[in-house]
């Protein structure tokens, strides 16, 4: 009774998934890099979507702070993964114990969710007391305060130029772990 009950709630996102490891088959198959930078690239988009649909589909709350956390957490992985020659040149305002850290991608990914996390909770708790058109201009207002932060914050961010030196972590594979993931999450936080 409970198993049947956990296929006829799982099947949508065992479908997805299934659907998702087929066309990343097909597309790795293919050998075509600009198809699998594209599938790659849509798969990240992915696990953005499926973020903001935890909190805007089950909360009702249109919630613009999530990118925000996202560019915290793209940032934390990029100090932490970033060759120490370029940040101490060209991101010389970060602190020194950050300049001279390394870290392989995995770890630095985990750092940067801890930390966007940490800022959620900080920011969530000041202001998910609001409901509605509040939150969400309260939300909004975050977001822009890490957009403009961030964009003229040369010394730590590089503000509008592109940051270089960075390995490359993410493929097709790395993608859709990564969405299978949020799917899953997704799917436990809805049925819980």
């Amino acid at each position: 009774m409970a198993v049947a009950r956990l296929v006829r709630n799982a099947w949508p996102a065992l479908c997805l998934v299934t659907l998702l490891l087929g066309l990343v088959a097909i597309i790795d198959l293919s050998a075509l890099s600009i198809i699998e930078l594209a599938a790659t690239e849509a798969l990240v988009k992915l696990v953005v979507v499926i973020g903001l649909y935890i909190f805007i589909g089950n909360s009702g709350v249109v919630s613009f702070g999530h990118i925000a956390f996202m560019a915290l957490g793209a940032y934390m992985a990029t100090w932490l993964t970033c060759c120490p020659s370029v940040k101490g040149t060209m991101m010389y305002g970060l602190p020194d114990f950050i300049i001279a850290t390394q870290v392989p991608n995995f770890p630095a990914s985990l750092a940067a969710g801890v930390l966007a996390a940490v800022f959620a909770l900080i920011v969530g708790a000041a202001l998910m007391r609001l409901s509605g058109i509040g939150a969400s201009i309260a939300m909004f207002a975050v977001l822009m305060i890490v957009y403009v932060g961030y964009s003229n914050w040369d010394p730590v961010t590089l503000g509008r130029s592109s940051i270089y030196g960075l390995p490359t972590y993410v493929s097709v594979w790395v993608a859709l772990a990564w969405a299978v993931a949020a799917i899953v999450a997704a799917h436990a936080y809805r049925v819980s």
